[in-house]
């Protein structure tokens, strides 16, 4: 079962130690540069299946939602990686399901 959960410090040095082949990190970037970016208005989420941390995304608050939509509500989702072991396997869709934003 998949989990999303707020980042905390706990998770960090796993998300260190995620890996993913140079091809990827073509549309992404590993989460340990992404955690730099968390703020009031930018939110680290956590992908956990299993009790394993397994992915990493943001959720903004910002200005930059409005590129995309003119409504105030919706958040905007970057940075979203899988480690590379988990890949391929369904997970991401699994969390696609259990956002309610």
């Amino acid at each position: 079962m998949v989990q999303l959960v707020p980042y905390e410090e706990q998770y960090k040095e796993r998300l260190k130690q995620f890996y993913q082949p140079a091809e990827a990190l073509k549309y992404t970037q590993l989460p340990e540069y992404s955690i730099e970016e968390i703020n009031d208005n930018v939110h680290g989420v956590v992908i956990i299946n299993q009790n394993q941390t397994i992915g990493f995304f943001l959720l903004h608050r910002t200005d930059r939602r409005f590129q995309y939509t003119d409504d105030n509500q919706p958040l905007l989702l970057t940075n979203l990686i899988m480690d590379h072991s988990y890949s391929g396997k369904g997970h991401g869709k699994q969390y696609i399901y259990k956002l309610e934003i």
